[in-house]
């Protein structure tokens, strides 16, 4: 691979990874606000956190195959 290339890929994959950054403190955000609006049981607000987490892992990832193409 060529320099260039390199970079061209190096500078995909960390956009990718900013916009699953952003995408998971989106998330987390309206996660807070649902949590705060319903008065959710604890039961309810574990179950989304551990799913906000679970995104939060899997979002990064999908962002740098979907831009890789």
């Amino acid at each position: 691979m060529t320099p260039a290339a390199v970079e061209a890929f190096a500078r995909a994959v960390v956009a990718a990874l900013a916009v699953g950054t952003l995408e998971s403190a989106l998330l987390a955000g309206v996660v807070v606000a649902l949590g705060r609006l319903t008065r959710a049981s604890a039961t309810t607000r574990h179950v989304l956190w551990w799913l906000v987490l679970a995104a939060s892992a899997a979002l990064p990832a999908v962002s740098i195959v979907t831009s890789l193409g």
